[in-house]
């Protein structure tokens, strides 16, 4: 399911309250975890880890690189 905003006349109390409702409606409900989860997010703790470690390689470019794309 998917709420989309449409038309001019949105309200911030009425958002709020559906999403009052909803954490209400829904807090009885219970599901299991969603092993693709932890599959994602090892595999970003592993990406993350790689270039960590090729930026801790060579700093001078990390530098280098840095210096090139932030002048104008």
């Amino acid at each position: 399911m998917q709420l989309v905003a449409a038309g001019p006349h949105q309200s911030f109390n009425g958002w709020s309250r559906l999403h009052r409702d909803l954490a209400a409606a829904l807090r009885p409900a219970r599901s299991t975890p969603n092993p693709f989860g932890a599959t994602l997010l090892t595999a970003g703790l592993l990406l993350a880890g790689i270039i960590t470690w090729l930026m801790a390689r060579d700093p001078s470019a990390v530098q280098q690189a840095l210096a090139d794309m932030l002048r104008q």
